[in-house]
């Protein structure tokens, strides 16, 4: 059986998206999977740009929950 842990962090900082790359990098780094909440749509989307974009180094893959099946497979879900 594997352990879940959740971990709720609230962002008031001015570059939010990148920071959140930074902690979602890190996390998928160490072979965990991450959900994202969103405020929006548009929050979710930038978010989604921000994951391809912000470093040339990194590729993390991720999806919107909305375009997964029951079961989804990616380690990144917005």
């Amino acid at each position: 059986m594997t352990d879940s842990r959740i971990i709720f962090i609230t962002l008031s900082v001015a570059n939010k998206l990148r920071v959140v790359c930074d902690l979602v990098e890190q996390e998928y780094m160490n072979g965990n999977r991450v959900v994202i909440n969103v405020d929006d749509e548009e929050e979710g989307k930038s978010l989604d740009k921000m994951l391809w974009t912000w470093k040339q180094s990194s590729f993390i893959p991720h999806s919107f929950i909305s375009d997964q099946s029951d079961s989804p497979e990616e380690p990144v879900l917005i």
